[in-house]
């Protein structure tokens, strides 16, 4: 005789192994899927350890080691370590891992449910009558839902790429101005230690005369006081190379030091495009423009994606059980949906539709602002490379040579002292002038690379001439 209790129990027991054993999976992260590890490689990103931490790809380990001291690096061997060390950009490499697995998501099927039922149980001695059935409904999506959704996720992947690209043409462009300010600030101390050389010699040319009695006491003071005001600027000097030293480390990841830094070449400057060229090359290839239109399609997609929700899915129900009083075996069967009545999504649809408005608006606002950066950026860099070129070509040599006939003549006793003062603080101010125009070149190159970035711009020793095969 068969049991009819049996097969009732062993399907309550089944379905509770069922629910138990998915809820422990649900709870623990297993390995990930191999389809999912190419998607991951293909965008170059490592997955997450189980610590939620992202691990190292192969070429970071590289770069975690500060160089030695005396090493010579290059711009392109700096940019390399902050690609690996920079935890902005590690940050947005998991922003693009975090789309990835968002996309993945949207393209999964919903999971089937399992359940267990009892018709027409009477309240006493309820095992051996009834139906039970053990069932399993299986959503059908219907309309473009999954379509819309990965559509979504595509656009979303792709403005998470451009933010990356974003981001490291910042850490470069912000590399690049620290080396620029630390070469700068170099230059500057080797032209105070000049300027003080010739403080010196003056003193000693005052001292002479004043001790043959050719020249009055209060000749001595003057360059004194010269050279006070120039060791105070060198100190300084110091004191900012060392501070872009740390936030050149900080930016790195990395430290380095001053012979790191001062063997690196800075860009070539006539190298630079057009304004006209550099504005079309923001508005088609700039990764904030990118992105921007990635944001648009993402948003496009999402509106089409809660208009399709608003497609209820189809639940297919199929069941198999018994009949407690018999042992006859039965089969369940059925369809169901969700009526939207209260419910049309209307608000998420305008919501929706209102977020593509915006983000084309966006759109709109990046490029007006980028325009207005790189026209402010390029209008400095072409003011200050004029007014060094005229400096270094003309005021400077003049200076220089005005001093060295004013301290010949001083040498002579031919003028006074308070001339050839005159003439080493018009040649004093022309080479800190010429250093700060250096300066004020480099931060707007700067401000320049971070919008466009370092596409064609090559490196060269001399920052006013183009290399010869460039001139031919």
């Amino acid at each position: 005789m068969i049991s009819k209790t049996n097969p009732i129990r062993a399907a309550f027991a089944t379905l509770a192994m069922v629910i138990v054993s998915g809820a422990g999976c649900a709870s623990q992260d297993g390995p990930l899927s191999r389809e999912l590890e190419q998607e991951l490689r293909r965008v170059d990103v490592a997955p997450p350890t189980s610590e939620g931490v992202s691990s190292e790809r192969a070429e970071d380990t590289l770069t975690r080691e500060s160089p030695s001291p005396e090493r010579s690096m290059t711009l392109d061997e700096l940019f390399t370590i902050a690609d690996g060390n920079s935890p902005r950009l590690r940050a947005a490499r998991a922003r693009i891992g975090s789309a990835v697995g968002r996309g993945w998501q949207a393209s999964r099927y919903p999971n089937p449910a399992v359940d267990v039922g009892g018709e027409e149980v009477p309240l006493r001695d309820s095992w051996n009558e009834g139906k039970y059935t053990v069932g399993l409904t299986q959503p059908i999506v219907l309309g473009s839902r999954l379509s819309a959704g990965k559509a979504s996720a595509r656009a979303r992947v792709i403005a998470a790429q451009a933010e990356l690209e974003v981001a490291r043409r910042e850490v470069h462009a912000d590399i690049e101005t620290l080396v620029a300010s630390i070469a700068s600030s170099h230059g500057a101390m080797e032209a105070h230690q000049e300027l003080l050389s010739l403080l010196k010699q003056s003193s000693e040319m005052a001292e002479a005369r004043h001790r043959a009695g050719a020249a009055p006491e209060t000749d001595l003071i003057g360059p004194r006081i010269q050279t006070i005001r120039l060791q105070t600027e060198l100190n300084e000097l110091e004191r900012l190379q060392n501070a872009s030293l740390q936030q050149l480390g900080q930016v790195l990841g990395v430290s380095v030091s001053q012979p790191n830094i001062l063997s690196v070449e800075p860009p070539d400057q006539s190298a630079l495009p057009s304004i006209d060229e550099l504005l079309e090359l923001v508005r088609t290839q700039h990764p904030a423009m990118v992105s921007a239109r990635a944001a648009v399609d993402e948003a496009t997609a999402t509106a089409d994606q809660v208009r399709a929700e608003r497609v209820p899915d189809l639940n297919v129900r199929v069941a198999a059980g018994q009949r407690a009083d018999d042992g006859h075996g039965i089969v369940e069967a059925g369809l169901g949906m969700t009526v939207p009545i209260w419910d049309n999504r209307d608000g998420d649809v305008l919501a929706a539709r209102f977020e593509v408005v915006r983000a084309q608006q966006q759109a709109l606002a990046i490029q007006a602002e980028l325009d207005r950066e790189l026209h402010a950026a390029y209008t400095d860099f072409e003011s200050a490379r004029a007014r060094h070129t005229e400096m270094s070509a003309q005021l400077l040599p003049e200076a220089r040579r005005a001093l060295d006939m004013q301290m010949t003549a001083y040498r002579a006793g031919n003028i006074s002292f308070l001339e050839l003062l005159d003439a080493q603080r018009t040649f004093i101010d022309a080479r800190i002038e010429e250093i700060t125009l250096r300066q004020q070149i480099n931060n707007s190159l700067g401000r320049i690379h971070r919008i466009v970035g370092r596409p064609s711009i090559s490196p060269s020793s001399d920052p006013t001439t183009a290399p010869a095969e460039q001139r031919n």
